[in-house]
C-alpha cells in the first residue's frame, strides 16, 4: 500500500520510508498477542463461533478471500478458539506473530504512528490507489487517518478486490516475488463471479475510476 501511494506520488520514497519504518518500530512493541488463520469459514460464521465461544474479544485481522480469513487477539484467547473452530470443521492455522496485529490491542500504536503521518504532506494522488482500510481509493484528505487505521483495523482485501471487480474488466498483475496474491485474487474473482452470475464482464474506462479520487 505504502509502495502504490509512493508510485502514485502522493508521497515521496524517502516520506514512505520514514513512515514505514516507524510502523515497524511500533508493531515490533506488540507482545502477547496471537494470530491464526481460519478456512473454509465466512465472516458471518466466524463471528458466530467466536460469539458462542465468549470470545468476542478476538478481532477479524483480515479478509484475504471469501473462505481465507485471519483472525487476530491475545494469544491465549486465540489458543482458547482454537478447539472451537476444529468441531465447527474450519481449518484453524496458528500464525508465527508476536503481536496482535490489525485488532484493537493495535490501537494505540495506531494513535502513537498518526502523529508522525499527519507530519508529511501528501500531494493528489497521479492514480486510484484502494485504501484496503475501507476498500475505497484515498483521499488526500484522509491519507494519514487511513494509514493510521489500518494498524488496528481490519485488512479489507477481498472487498478491495470486488471493489475493482465492480468497475468493469480489470487486469491483475502481481509485483514482487510469489504469486500469493495472484492466488488470491483468482479465489475472490471466481466467488465474485458466481455470486453475481457473471460470465464476461463489461469493460471499464481509466476516467472512470478516476472519478472515484476526491
Amino acid at each position: 500500500e505504502y509502495n502504490a501511494l509512493q508510485a502514485a506520488e502522493v508521497l515521496t520514497f524517502e516520506e514512505g520510508l520514514r513512515l514505514v519504518k516507524k510502523r515497524g518500530e511500533l508493531m515490533s512493541q506488540a507482545k502477547d498477542g496471537g494470530m491464526a488463520a481460519i478456512l473454509n469459514s465466512s465472516e458471518d460464521a466466524i463471528n458466530k463461533i467466536l460469539e458462542e465461544a465468549n470470545l468476542t474479544s478476538i478481532d477479524i485481522a483480515n479478509l484475504n478471500a471469501p473462505t481465507q480469513i485471519v483472525i487476530s487477539g491475545l494469544k491465549e484467547d486465540i489458543n482458547k478458539a482454537q478447539s472451537f473452530f476444529e468441531k465447527a470443521d474450519t481449518m484453524f492455522i496458528p500464525l508465527n506473530t508476536s503481536g496482535a496485529f490489525h485488532s484493537k490491542y493495535m490501537k494505540e500504536a495506531g494513535k502513537e504512528f498518526e502523529k508522525v503521518a499527519r507530519k508529511v504532506k501528501y500531494s493528489k494522488a497521479k492514480f486510484p490507489v484502494i485504501a484496503n482500510v475501507n476498500a475505497r481509493p484515498y483521499r488526500r484528505d484522509r491519507v494519514a487517518k487511513y494509514l493510521s487505521n489500518q494498524i488496528f483495523n481490519c485488512v479489507r482485501w477481498s472487498e478491495s478486490i470486488e471493489y475493482l471487480l465492480n468497475k468493469g474488466e480489470m487486469q491483475f498483475e502481481e509485483l514482487g516475488v510469489g504469486d500469493v496474491l495472484t492466488k488470491l485474487q483468482g479465489y475472490i474473482e471466481r466467488s465474485y463471479n458466481a455470486k453475481n452470475k457473471i460470465e464476461q464482464p463489461a469493460k471499464v474506462t481509466p476516467e472512470e475510476v478516476q472519478k472515484e479520487v476526491a
